[in-house]
C-alpha cells in the first residue's frame, strides 16, 4: 500500500497500461494555518511492476508542435500510458525526444520536472 499526499499536482498510478489519476489538495502545503482542514491521505494498492509518476507543469505548458500550442496535460498522460511499459532507460529517452521535438527552436518556458517509479 502507498500513501499519498499532494498539493496541486496529481499523482499518476499505471498498471497494465490503464491509468489512475489522484488528484492533489488544491492549496499549498507549506501553509502552517487550517494544514487539517484541507491535507488527505489516500490509501493505493500497488504492485510489482505498477509505475508511479509526478510532474510539474513544464512539460504540459512547453510551446511547440506544428500549431505552436501548449503540449498539454491531455497529451502528456496519453504519452506516459503509451510508454508505461517500457523500461526507465526507454521511457526517458520518449519523454526526452518528444519533449525536444515538440518545443523545437522555441524557448523552453518553464522548469520540466518529471518523475517516474516503477514498483
Amino acid at each position: 500500500t502507498l500513501l499519498f499526499s499532494g498539493a496541486n499536482r496529481p499523482l499518476i498510478h499505471v498498471r497494465n497500461k490503464t491509468l489512475t489519476i489522484y488528484k492533489g489538495a488544491k492549496f499549498v502545503l507549506g501553509n502552517q494555518l487550517r494544514r487539517k482542514d484541507y491535507v488527505k491521505n489516500i490509501d493505493i494498492n500497488i504492485q510489482k511492476d505498477d509505475m508511479l509518476f509526478m510532474f510539474s507543469d513544464g512539460f504540459a505548458d512547453q510551446f511547440g508542435g506544428e500549431k505552436n500550442t501548449k503540449f498539454s496535460t491531455k497529451r502528456l498522460l496519453a504519452l506516459i500510458q503509451d510508454i508505461s511499459e517500457l523500461t526507465i532507460n526507454e521511457q526517458y529517452e520518449q519523454l526526452k525526444s518528444t519533449f525536444f521535438n515538440w518545443k523545437g527552436d522555441n524557448h523552453q518556458i518553464d522548469d520540466v520536472l518529471l518523475l517516474g517509479i516503477r514498483l
